[in-house]
């Protein structure tokens, strides 16, 4: 019988883009996982938001392999071991993380939005529609460089706004 990861592939990570909901500086790893009571290792990828190093992806782990454990449906399916391996792959991707600056929604010729600014590098932009993914960056922030976020520094030659 084929062993299955613990998450469909559907919610696991692809080499060409990441999953999940959130949109944060996330970390991409791999995890060391077999089956409980056999000798079998094999490595899962992920990319989460909540994982910042090496000791909180093994939490992570221990975690949701427990979890998947307890709650195993499937009659045939066996329960998973952490085999202990974590291996780190990089930053993984960053997303903006978009709050709201204004109390009360505002309009122009466009429509009515809401003004926004991304905790961690200050770029600032509109959303037109609801949700992360509607923000129009401003001006100064139309770059593709500031197309996924660069972090905490901001760069020198963003306008700095009054």
């Amino acid at each position: 019988m084929p062993v299955l990861p613990i998450f469909p592939a559907a919610l696991r990570v692809s080499a060409r883009h990441g999953s999940g909901r959130r949109h944060g500086a996330r970390m991409k790893f791999s995890i060391e996982v077999g089956t409980k009571g056999g000798t079998d290792a094999w490595w899962e990828d992920f990319d989460k938001e909540e994982v910042t190093d090496e000791a909180t992806a093994r939490a992570w782990a221990e975690k949701t392999i427990q979890r998947f454990n307890d709650t195993i449906q499937r009659q045939n399916e066996k329960p998973r071991r952490f085999v202990g391996g974590v291996k780190l792959l990089g930053g993984g991707t960053k997303e903006h993380r978009w709050v709201k600056l204004n109390l009360g929604t505002k309009s122009d010729h466009r429509g009515i939005f809401d003004m926004m600014r991304c905790e961690r590098c200050k770029a600032e932009g509109r959303r037109y529609s609801f949700g992360q993914f509607g923000v129009k960056r401003g001006a100064p922030w139309k770059a593709k460089k500031w197309a996924k976020c660069p972090g905490a520094a901001v760069d020198s030659t963003a306008k700095e706004r009054k």
